[in-house]
């Protein structure tokens, strides 16, 4: 009898692992606007094509960041902007040289629409290709219904530093609308 309760327990903790903690797969296709971006099976990014939105969409102004974050159903809306607020201000060097307005660093493992490694950081044709890739960032590896955002990035490795989620928690969201 106690083996049959070791060998329960034993098949219920691996139900729960692979259906809470770690799934035993990942959806690796991408949907933006009824348009699959990813494929599933080959895992590559299909082209994007930001000329389809008018060019008053192009220029780069928190109107139009709060645009595309909506467009491409980016998750933790109200973080990412905090982000972009502490790595970017819509005005650092990363963005003037690198179109990058999250300190995304260059992807190796994953489907990417940057176009390579510039200062240790991800470079885009476009800043519009930022919010881009953080939207497949975050397909790849979904936030989990009982992770905290917190357990999230530091699962994910996204920063360097322990309290960086706290950091981009605690700040308070100075953002110009036209």
């Amino acid at each position: 009898n106690i083996l049959r309760f070791f060998m329960l327990f034993a098949c219920i903790s691996l139900c729960l692992y692979y259906t809470l903690v770690e799934p035993v797969w990942v959806d690796k296709t991408v949907i933006i606007n009824n348009t699959t971006v990813v494929d599933n099976n080959k895992y590559q990014v299909k082209n994007f094509n930001f000329q389809k939105y008018p060019a008053v969409y192009h220029n780069l102004n928190w109107n139009n960041v709060l645009f595309f974050l909506n467009e491409f159903e980016i998750k933790d809306f109200d973080f990412i902007i905090k982000q972009i607020q502490v790595e970017s201000s819509l005005s650092s060097n990363l963005v003037k040289t690198n179109n990058n307005l999250c300190g995304m660093k260059y992807a190796k493992s994953r489907p990417t629409v940057a176009t390579k490694e510039l200062n240790g950081y991800a470079y885009y044709d476009h800043w519009i290709l930022c919010l881009y890739d953080y939207k497949l960032w975050q397909s790849v590896s979904p936030r989990r219904k009982w992770e905290t955002l917190e357990e999230y990035y530091n699962r994910r490795n996204y920063a360097t530093g322990t309290d960086y989620v706290k950091h981009v928690l605690s700040i308070d969201v100075h953002v110009e609308l036209k």
